[in-house]
């Protein structure tokens, strides 16, 4: 009697590895496709001064952006330097997908609360207009053949 439960315990159990063993195979890490990517950058100036510490973010402008594998969407986008350099990368990965863009520019740093001194808020260095790639009019036209150079003269 022992011995039979002992057998019908073993074989419950091979068969429960076994069913986790296929329902775990071809699972493997899923990977994100990453786009042909080309090298873009360009410099960013306020009132004829370079902008440092600005965020310049690319939009698409040929509609919904499409999710990754891992369900991300990412914005080519790149931080100016002290002298209002910027480069473009894609996630992790330098350079920006060929393709048409909407452009916002957003340059901020922190001011006392007027409400309560004590905390800090945001407040834009350049018109708020700029932070919407609906409302900046800034364009770009990324090429296949790379190495584009995008300047923006903000006024």
């Amino acid at each position: 009697m022992l011995r039979r439960l002992v057998t019908s315990t073993r074989a419950r159990i091979c068969a429960l590895c076994c069913l986790v063993a296929l329902a775990n195979w071809g699972c493997g890490q899923v990977k994100e496709t990453i786009p042909d990517l080309v090298p873009v950058s360009g410099k960013v100036m306020y009132q004829g001064k370079p902008l440092a510490d600005a965020i310049v973010t690319f939009f698409s402008a040929e509609g919904e952006e499409e999710p990754t594998e891992l369900n991300n969407i990412y914005r080519p986008s790149g931080k100016t330097n002290a002298q209002g350099e910027y480069e473009l990368a894609w996630g992790e990965h330098p350079g920006a997908p060929p393709g048409n863009y909407r452009v916002c520019i957003s340059a901020t740093h922190l001011v006392p609360d007027p409400n309560d001194p004590a905390e800090q808020i945001n407040e834009s260095l350049i018109p708020t207009e700029y932070n919407g790639a609906k409302t900046s009019g800034l364009k770009a036209d990324v090429k296949e053949e790379g190495g584009d150079n995008f300047n923006f003269d903000l006024q």
